[in-house]
């Protein structure tokens, strides 16, 4: 067990405004703001939030394009003790409605411009708006006492993509995150230059690790725009900013059909869908010797990423797909038969989940909640998830994926 003590991103956050106040935080185009300029604007966020009578623990929904804005809004929500939602901007109005009643959200941060498009979305709804146009505006720092923020407090919820029904909101905790971030940013924010790109949907819990890790670094961000999958990823590789990327396999044969050199990445982590060897190779030989490729596996009721395995072209040459490793650090993968038995090596089952990164529940959703995350028999006060993924142990210690247990498309 590696011991992180108990904190949350606030507290990692915290330590590098004060020892790299002027370092360079956040890009967007011809926009930066340090360390200290990003915290000072999300402080104003904060106190404008708590102005308008947010409790601690409250859900704050942020429907804006990828941007700044959208940073700061993350950064002033969690100052403030309450929970980030984001709503992607494209998404339908069905999806997006549901987002908003299903979470019980009272305060949304968007444009006029967005909400005008979408003139139904609020309607009969009590949600406040608010628009970072009139930041400050609400109310005086000074009159706002900040709520202490701690590990069990809630953090984000992400919704589900619903491909099993109607998309669930998976309520991730502070302590769940703060675990997630330390072992992230040791494995993989060594080095001198480990900055990120922000170019994926602001929905997708791969994204957390873009927008957040470079922050508890001291590393900076380099934001995207809105725009198709191709043009944006052809402009982040082309503009040679971020050594490290996080990105699915259809953003690698993206790069793979573009040819791309790839030998300026330091490192690229996957996620969120099956990695082929064949793929994986491709980009290793794009990339050169020197270019680390990580398979991340976790579903987002896990925060975002659990297991782990760095991916080498001289070994599995006979495996149609890379292995997804090894548990992350204070993580724990049983691999359990239908009597919740544990299993050798080499015997397919179902992958359970546990550790301290296990979601709080799904909002609304008590006995969905229930049949998920169920009491671990092999560890007293424990609790496990239950993926619905199939795998094995290998000899080594490491888990190969093995597909679905139901008709699931992940």
């Amino acid at each position: 067990r590696v011991d992180y003590g108990s904190g949350t991103f606030l507290d990692l956050f915290k330590t590098h405004v004060q020892d790299h106040s002027s370092k360079e935080a956040l890009r967007f185009e011809e926009e930066i703001l340090s360390y200290s300029d990003l915290d000072a604007r999300a402080t104003v966020l904060a106190s404008d939030l708590l102005s308008l009578g947010l409790e601690k623990g409250s859900i704050v929904g942020i429907m804006l394009p990828r941007s700044i804005d959208f940073l700061v809004s993350v950064l002033g929500i969690l100052k403030a003790g309450c929970a980030f939602l984001p709503i992607d901007t494209i998404y339908p109005l069905s999806r997006k409605s549901h987002m908003i009643s299903n979470s019980g959200m009272s305060v949304l941060i968007s444009t006029d411009a967005l909400l005008s498009s979408d003139s139904s979305l609020l309607a009969d709804s009590k949600v406040t708006c608010l628009s970072l146009t009139n930041l400050g505006a609400v109310s005086s720092i000074s009159e706002v006492l900040f709520p202490t923020v701690d590990s069990s407090d809630l953090a984000y919820v992400l919704y589900t993509s619903g491909s099993t029904g109607l998309p669930k909101g998976v309520m991730i905790s502070h302590g769940s995150l703060y675990n997630y971030l330390n072992w992230g940013r040791s494995v993989y924010m060594e080095g001198e230059d480990c900055s990120m790109a922000l170019f994926s949907s602001i929905s997708f819990d791969l994204t957390i690790t873009s927008m957040l890790l470079p922050l508890v670094s001291g590393h900076s961000l380099r934001i995207y725009g809105e725009g198709d999958a191709i043009s944006v990823l052809d402009s982040v590789i082309r503009d040679g900013y971020a050594k490290v990327l996080k990105l699915t396999p259809s953003h690698l044969q993206i790069l793979r059909i573009e040819g791309y050199d790839l030998s300026g990445i330091s490192r690229l982590i996957v996620g969120g869908e099956q990695l082929s060897r064949d793929l994986a190779s491709s980009i290793q030989t794009l990339g050169g010797s020197s270019l680390e490729l990580y398979n991340e596996y976790g579903p987002t009721e896990a925060t975002i990423g659990c297991v782990l395995y760095q991916y080498d072209s001289s070994v599995d040459q006979d495996r149609a797909h890379v292995l997804i490793g090894k548990p992350t650090a204070n993580n724990e993968i049983y691999i359990l038969n239908s009597s919740m038995g544990l299993l050798p090596t080499g015997v397919l089952g179902e992958l359970y989940i546990g550790g301290d990164q296990l979601f709080d529940g799904y909002i609304g959703l008590e006995s969905e909640t229930s049949s998920r995350l169920i009491p671990n028999p092999y560890k007293e006060g424990g609790y496990l998830y239950r993926t619905g993924d199939m795998g094995r142990w290998l000899s080594d210690g490491n888990i190969e994926f093995l597909g679905r247990k139901d008709s699931q498309v992940k």
